[in-house]
């Protein structure tokens, strides 16, 4: 996997773009994390020196940008300067999220890029990206479902039921084309279990149980603009993928199954791809044993420890390492541990972004997602 850092300059706005990517078949998938940095820069500033940097990246290379998620210091005020300032990428899907970026700066971007592809709209939500060359596959990338009702049993439903009918629309299932998903939930410690419960019957009735398989996902804090909003829906699907590309994960030494304390999720799934890569998307994932239980109460030393012992062996089981994860996020609970935090995951993979933002559990102090790729 190449990897390289590119930096610009916008008005006195410095601008990291640190890309990880990978080049199988006449398709290349790129994973990129966005990073303006800037002295008593205004939210505005900042978040047009990312898209001038994002620009300069396209004009360099030309590519299209799937999928872009911010991360906002503050939804509320900031949603509608992105919505403005990246109005013309309408063949892009992008997630706006409050969670706010512990890297000193008011906006962060993670961004999804493919070259050799064409991108068609299907809906306000979802894009499909389809390979130029006969044997490509299809994604479906959705994301920004919200359904502002003040209940988050409520609005998961929906918006499931949603994306069931966008699948269903495309001949698609959320059961066999459904590759991760992610929830972020405002004032996890009091919504989390009606998106569990709604997430679960949606599931049941899909045929995704305990003996057969659930989706990977991350359930995390994270806020919308819309303060009636409780929880963002955002998912990753691919079609007519064969079942037998598809391995789900479970490092089953470190972790236990999460059916066994009640939430419907898996571990981390690996896809092998027709273009000829592994893509492996971890879940969120924090310090836990195989036995369901949380290590290490109140050490954050030893809780991001036995979190990359986890995931690592989560890249094992899918026959890769760290040198193959390209982009990762990282969830802590308190803005005090960020940079020591950041430290010791940055000796594992360079290209994160740390994030305020709880986990479901409140004894779990950091969480970490990522995406892995390799060619075959």
């Amino acid at each position: 996997m190449r990897s390289n850092v590119e930096i610009y300059n916008k008005d006195g706005v410095i601008v990291l773009v640190s890309s990880a990517r990978v080049e199988s078949n006449g398709r290349t998938f790129i994973y990129s994390t966005i990073k303006p940095y800037s002295e008593g820069g205004n939210a505005q500033t900042c978040i047009q020196a990312l898209k001038f940097a994002l620009d300069e990246t396209r004009k360099k290379e030309p590519q299209n940008v799937v999928m872009l998620r911010f991360l906002l210091s503050d939804v509320s005020s900031q949603a509608h300067i992105i919505k403005e300032t990246f109005a013309d990428e309408t063949d892009t899907a992008i997630s706006i999220v409050g969670q706010p970026p512990l890297c000193d700066e008011k906006v962060v971007a993670i961004a999804w890029s493919e070259i050799g592809t064409s991108v068609k709209r299907i809906d306000e939500n979802t894009i499909c990206v389809s390979g130029n060359t006969s044997n490509s596959e299809q994604e479906y990338i959705t994301t920004q479902v919200t359904t502002p009702l003040r209940d988050s049993f409520a609005e998961t439903k929906a918006q499931l039921e949603k994306y069931e009918e966008m699948l269903t629309k495309d001949g698609m299932q959320i059961s066999e084309n459904c590759i991760r998903t992610w929830f972020f939930v405002r004032d996890i410690d009091r919504n989390y279990s009606g998106v569990v419960d709604a997430r679960r019957e949606n599931f049941h009735a899909n045929n995704l149980t305990p003996e057969t398989h659930y989706i990977a996902s991350t359930g995390i804090q994270g806020n919308d603009a819309d303060t009636d909003v409780t929880s963002i829906f955002d998912a990753f699907a691919i079609k007519d993928i064969p079942q037998d590309k598809i391995r789900i994960l479970y490092a089953s030494d470190k972790m236990n199954k999460t059916i066994e304390y009640g939430v419907t999720f898996e571990r981390g799934v690996a896809v092998d791809r027709a273009e000829g890569v592994r893509q492996v998307f971890i879940s969120g994932t924090a310090s836990i044993d195989n036995k369901g239980n949380v290590l290490h109460i109140g050490d954050i030393d030893k809780q991001v420890n036995r979190m990359l012992e986890n995931i690592e062996a989560l890249l094992v089981e899918a026959e890769m390492n760290w040198d193959d994860v390209a982009q990762a996020t990282v969830y802590v609970r308190d803005y005090a541990d960020a940079k020591r935090v950041e430290k010791t995951i940055q000796e594992k993979v360079s290209q994160i972004v740390v994030v305020l933002a709880p986990v479901c559990r409140p004894t779990w102090l950091v969480e970490m997602e990522a995406v892995a790729i390799k060619k075959l």
